[in-house]
C-alpha cells in the first residue's frame, strides 16, 4: 500500500511540474497599440519569444529593449496563460521644427545644429540634446548669457510641432587681457598686435571685445609672427586661457608666453666665381 502511495505521488509531482513547465511556456505573442510600427519589428527587438520560457525577469528585460528603441512612449507586457500580450503606445512624429527669437544666427544654421527634423521620431531625449547643442553654438558665438526653451505642441495622428524658444542675449564681453612671460615687449604692446580687445564705451560699434574662440586662436598666430619678426624664432605661446565671470557677463584672458633668445644676423656676404663657374 505504502509502495502503490508514492508511486501516486511521484507520478502526481511530476505530472504537476509538466503543467507548471507548459503554462511558463511563450506560445504566443500579441502587440497592440501600433500604427506605425509592424508587429513582426515589434517582436524582433524581444530578447526572447515564442518556445522561451516565460519569468518576470525577462519581462523586464523586453520593456527595457523595446524603450531602447526609441519608437515607444509607452510600453507593458502581461501574461495570459501562455499568451505575451505588449501593449506599446508609439512615440509621435516631428511635423515641424521652428526658432523664434534668434536673430544673432539665422535659422538655416541652427536646423543644421539639431537633431530632429520634420518626420523624425520625437523624444524627450532628443529635444535635451538639442537644446544642449543649441546652447553649444551661442556659447561659441560669444553668447553665454543665450537660454533655449523647447515647446512641444500636440498635432492629430500622432504628430508633434517642435519650438526652440530662443532668448539670445549680450555677448559676453572680454574685461582684460593679460600676458605672462613676456619681457621684451609690455602688455600694452602686445594688445596692439592681436585682434582681440578689451571691453570699453567707445566699442559700441565694434565686435572685437567679445569673446570669440576662433579669433583668439588666431591672435595665438599674431603673437607668434610678431616674436619671430623680431628675432625671436624659438617663440611660442604656452597657453591661452579665458576664464567666464560668475556672472557669465565677462572673460579675462591670459596668454602664458615662452619668448626664447633673440637671434641677431651676422653680416650675409655673396660672392661669385665667375671664372670657375664658367661665366667668362
Amino acid at each position: 500500500m505504502n509502495r502503490l502511495f508514492w508511486s501516486f505521488l511521484l507520478l502526481f509531482t511530476l505530472f504537476s511540474g509538466a503543467v507548471v513547465s507548459m503554462a511558463s511556456e511563450v506560445e504566443r505573442v500579441v502587440v497592440t497599440g501600433n500604427k506605425r510600427v509592424e508587429s513582426e519589428t515589434v517582436t524582433s527587438y524581444m530578447p526572447f519569444g515564442v518556445g522561451a520560457e516565460y519569468s518576470p525577469a525577462r519581462v523586464s528585460e523586453a520593456i527595457r529593449a523595446l524603450y531602447a528603441t526609441g519608437l515607444f512612449e509607452h510600453v507593458e507586457m502581461a501574461w495570459d496563460k501562455g499568451t505575451l500580450e505588449i501593449a506599446v503606445q508609439e512615440n509621435p512624429l516631428v511635423n515641424k521644427v521652428a526658432f523664434e527669437g534668434n536673430d544673432a544666427i539665422a535659422e538655416k544654421r541652427l536646423k543644421d545644429v539639431v537633431a530632429l527634423q520634420s518626420r523624425a521620431v520625437f523624444t524627450p531625449a532628443k529635444v535635451q540634446r538639442d537644446v544642449q547643442e543649441l546652447l553649444t553654438a551661442y556659447r561659441r558665438s560669444g553668447r553665454f548669457l543665450a537660454k533655449v526653451e523647447p515647446e512641444i505642441i500636440r498635432r492629430d495622428q500622432n504628430r508633434v510641432d517642435v519650438i526652440y524658444k530662443i532668448d539670445e542675449g549680450e555677448k559676453t564681453k572680454i574685461e582684460s587681457i593679460r600676458f605672462i612671460g613676456n619681457s621684451r615687449f609690455s602688455d600694452g604692446d602686445l594688445r596692439s598686435v592681436i585682434m582681440t580687445r578689451e571691453s570699453a564705451w567707445w566699442r559700441f560699434l565694434s565686435s572685437s571685445d567679445a569673446y570669440d574662440s576662433d579669433r583668439i586662436e588666431f591672435d595665438k598666430e599674431l603673437l607668434r609672427r610678431h616674436y619671430i619678426k623680431h628675432g625671436f624664432a624659438d617663440f611660442r605661446v604656452v597657453s591661452a586661457v579665458t576664464e567666464l565671470s560668475r556672472d557669465k557677463g565677462h572673460f579675462f584672458i591670459t596668454f602664458t608666453l615662452s619668448e626664447g633668445p633673440v637671434y641677431d644676423f651676422g653680416s650675409v656676404d655673396v660672392r661669385l666665381n665667375a671664372q670657375a663657374d664658367g661665366l667668362t
